[in-house]
């Protein structure tokens, strides 16, 4: 049975460095799809991921599971950093044609990603098209909320991973993620 994150990062504070890179290995795909999401390009979201990776290195001695989970933890450190570069570079609209080969080494898009695969193709493009409108209408958000709502909406967060993720509370987590998508919800009103 394979150890869980926590077991992990707590073997990697003992100083095994295969537990850390499991522990990696394991979400890294995960945290670059939300750099991704958040921050509007490949570039960012790899500059995000190379950038959270040192972070979980520097900061793994003060990891403690009794404070949160370490899924939580990894993506709060990435989020800072995607807010950062996000601030520092100029963002170009999120497009579902980006390629997300860093992902898996295949030819995917963020289209492919989001839509997934099974569906009859009429579905798909009515998905994608879908996806499309909503990528565009969280270009509207404040980078506050449009955080909260990818985490909630786009990467199927709970309350708590969600709450882990942003640094809030449970409930400040919650009530910001639906803020945003009622100010999400008129963008898309607008937009028909």
């Amino acid at each position: 049975m394979e150890p869980d994150d926590e077991a992990l990062l707590q073997q990697a504070q003992r100083g095994d460095r295969r537990a850390l890179e499991g522990f990696w290995n394991r979400r890294s795909a995960e945290a670059f799809r939300l750099a991704l999401l958040i921050g509007g390009s490949q570039d960012l979201a790899r500059d995000a991921l190379q950038e959270a990776w040192m972070g979980l290195v520097s900061t793994l001695p003060g990891f403690d599971p009794a404070k949160g989970s370490a899924r939580g933890w990894l993506l709060s450190i990435l989020r800072h950093k995607v807010q950062k570069l996000t601030w520092k570079q100029r963002r170009r609209p999120l497009s579902l044609d980006i390629p997300v080969s860093a992902l898996d080494g295949g030819e995917a898009t963020l289209g492919d990603l989001l839509v997934g695969g099974g569906a009859p193709p009429e579905a798909a493009l009515q998905k994608r098209e879908e996806i499309a409108r909503m990528l565009q209408a969280l270009e509207g958000l404040e980078f506050k909320m449009k955080e909260a709502v990818v985490c909630r909406w786009m990467m199927g967060m709970s309350d708590r991973e969600m709450a882990e993720a942003l640094s809030l509370s449970p409930e400040a987590a919650r009530q910001r993620a639906h803020r945003g998508l009622r100010v999400l919800r008129g963008i898309l009103v607008k937009t028909v």
